[in-house]
This record gives C-alpha cells, structure tokens and sequence, in this order.
C-alpha cells in the first residue's frame, strides 16, 4: 500500500491504480483499498479535466474513470447509511 502512495503522489496514477486493483484482488473486502483507488480515479480525472488541451479519449477515460469512481464511493454511503454511521 505504501508504493501506491508513492505513486499517487508522484502523480503516476496508472501504476497507482496497477498496484491497487493488484491488492484489491488479493483483499477483495479492504475498503481502504477501495478508497484508494476511488480517490486515484478521481484525481487522475480532475487532472485531465484541468488541462487546457486534452484529446477525447483523455476525456472519455476521465469520464469512466469518475463513474467508477462514484460507484465506489456509492458503497462508502450505503455502508454507512447500513450501519448508521458507526464504524465497523
């Protein structure tokens, strides 16, 4: 988990999400792991969102990529409206 956050904050998002689907495969049930990788999507999007140029299929992946993103996130809330807000 440690080399994924050096990724993302070297901003090589792509390894960042390599390394973390890798780990997700392994520990399908750590939602630390699912933030992660929500988070990276997100921020790899917001990216490519901020750059003056930017081809479509830059746009396209960041639009998957943030619908992925949200589907992830999704889970965070109905975990939490499941338990009433405790933690687990």
């Amino acid at each position: 988990m440690y080399l994924s956050k050096a990724y993302f904050r070297s901003k090589d998002y792509t390894s960042c999400k390599k390394l973390t689907v890798q780990l997700l495969n392994r520990h399908p049930n750590d939602l630390r792991l699912k933030f992660n990788l929500a988070y990276c999507l997100y921020v790899e999007a917001q990216d490519i969102f901020n750059l003056t140029v930017r081809r479509v299929k830059q746009t396209r992946d960041a639009m998957a990529n943030l619908s992925y993103a949200k589907s992830l996130f999704q889970q965070f809330i109905d975990i939490s409206a499941t338990t009433g807000g405790q933690q687990t």
